[in-house]
């Protein structure tokens, strides 16, 4: 279960402690939330980070745990959990501009395109990573 605290961490609720924002505000928010697919991200990050989790996890956790897991995660509470987050972050002024941007054919772009731009940036990353921790490797390795 020590494998979870990193991932679940990412579910708290640490949007209750900013501001709930006036209605007219929460409105704009779930809309931007809406046309910049922010659940669909967040939920093609969450399964990228359940495979790796499914690799190093607690081997005793039972069948069907991630399948149940996911279930759990629903719109409204990712609602829930990002509205006081773009609140606390963004004007009304701010999330006007976002959703007219992200109406947009260069906006919708971004956002078809933000995951496979997410998995490349990761793989380049790690690669880049094995290839630093090799080179720091070798040297100390001399000394």
């Amino acid at each position: 279960m020590k494998y979870l605290l990193p991932f679940c961490f990412l579910l708290l609720p640490l949007g209750a402690l900013a501001q709930n924002p006036v209605p007219e505000k929460e409105r704009l928010i779930r809309k931007l939330m809406q046309v910049s697919k922010v659940f669909e991200l967040a939920r093609y990050t969450m399964d990228a980070t359940i495979e790796g989790q499914r690799k190093v996890a607690n081997p005793n956790l039972p069948e069907g745990f991630w399948e149940e897991f996911k279930k759990e995660i629903t719109d409204e509470k990712l609602y829930e959990l990002y509205v006081p987050i773009f609140s606390k972050h963004y004007t009304e002024e701010d999330l006007k501009g976002l959703i007219t941007f992200y109406e947009t054919p260069l906006g919708q772009k971004m956002v078809q395109n933000q995951p496979l731009v997410m998995q490349e940036a990761s793989q380049a990353g790690e690669q880049l990573g094995a290839e630093i921790a090799m080179k720091v490797y070798t040297k100390l390795k001399k000394e």
